[in-house]
C-alpha cells in the first residue's frame, strides 16, 4: 500500500502532523510494521483530515466573502 510521502517532510508540532503527508509522527515510525488494515486506516484518517481542512478554508474564504 502506498504511504503518501511526497518528500516535503515538515512537521508541525502543535498538531502533531506532517505536512508533507499528513501522517503522525507514530504513523510515519510505525508504517513499515503496520498491517494493510492500520496503514489503510490512516490513510483514510489522513483524507479525512485533508477535506475537514479544505471545507474550513472554503467556509473561511466564503464567510470573507460576505463581509
Amino acid at each position: 500500500m502506498n504511504n503518501q510521502c511526497t518528500g516535503l517532510c515538515r512537521f508541525d508540532y502543535e498538531n502533531k502532523i506532517c505536512l508533507g503527508c499528513g501522517k503522525t509522527q507514530l504513523e510515519i515510525r510505525r508504517w513499515a510494521e503496520m498491517s494493510g488494515v492500520e496503514r489503510y486506516s490512516a490513510i483514510q484518517r489522513v483524507n479525512f483530515d485533508r477535506v475537514s481542512e479544505e471545507e474550513r478554508r472554503r467556509r473561511y474564504e466564503i464567510g470573507r466573502a460576505h463581509v
